[in-house]
């Protein structure tokens, strides 16, 4: 046991010590072994969260972390990364929120200009926000000043 130096090792050197049953003090080794592989794999686990820099890294995380089960504080740890994963998500979603809002007031405020290339670019930016407050009407709404305003330039044309 003293040469194992990975945790395939130490899952090896443990199957060899549960074979032997109840010779000696194989269980005990096998325990000390199974100690050894959770230490190492807490520690693999450590470092990856604190590596972590995105919801879904937070996440799988703490799915290692769960694997662990009881192992020191693998459940506290595993809560710690759900926390992180929420807090980033939400983060995210503000960001989002926050960037949505902004094209949306830009759409606006081009549609109210009223120009051709003005609502073209307002419908760009609508189509870019599906489903944000009225951006689907108002990307309707821009196509049909467009096809309003050809129709005007059309009949002056002819007059």
């Amino acid at each position: 046991m003293r040469k194992a130096k990975t945790s395939e090792d130490y899952r090896f050197v443990k199957i060899l010590f549960v074979s032997l049953g109840d010779f000696r003090d194989s269980k005990q080794k096998a325990e000390d072994c199974e100690l050894c592989i959770n230490e190492r794999q807490y520690a693999t686990v450590l470092r990856e969260m604190k590596a972590a820099k995105t919801p879904s890294e937070f996440l799988n995380v703490r799915q290692k972390f769960i694997a662990l089960g009881e192992f020191a504080d693998s459940a506290q740890k595993g809560e710690e990364c759900l926390q992180r994963a929420k807090a980033l998500m939400e983060k995210e979603d503000n960001e989002v929120l926050e960037k949505n809002q902004k094209c949306y007031q830009l759409a606006q405020n081009l549609m109210q200009n009223g120009t051709r290339n003005d609502l073209l670019r307002a419908a760009e930016i609508f189509c870019k926000i599906p489903g944000y407050q009225n951006a689907d009407e108002l990307y309707l709404k821009c196509i049909e000043m467009m096809e309003n305003s050809n129709r005007f330039r059309k009949a002056n044309k002819t007059k």
